[in-house]
């Protein structure tokens, strides 16, 4: 079964309403993610990726990059793992 209809049968109304699903569930769709062991290796694979990301421009930005550049990694690092928290979960 697809993993998005797994989601619309065992995520709550009330989780589904949310910006957060509506962004997850493109999210999932731009990655082309069938199942729900995909699902969850892909995301724990993206989070590393981002944290690994933020550890490498903060150690860059206190040699003077632009902190602009570790507020984005910093907002997608955390919609993941809200998504992991919030949504995941139920899977």
């Amino acid at each position: 079964m697809p993993v998005r209809d797994l989601l619309k049968k065992k995520v709550p109304l009330r989780t589904r309403q949310g910006v957060d699903y509506r962004l997850f569930c493109k999210w999932i769709s731009d990655r082309d993610i069938q199942t729900a062991s995909q699902l969850k290796k892909e995301l724990d694979r993206e989070i590393s990726r981002e944290e690994q990301r933020l550890k490498e421009l903060t150690g860059a930005r206190r040699a003077g990059t632009n902190t602009r550049v570790c507020r984005a990694c910093a907002k997608k690092l955390d919609f993941l793992k809200r998504c992991k928290r919030n949504i995941v979960k139920y899977l």
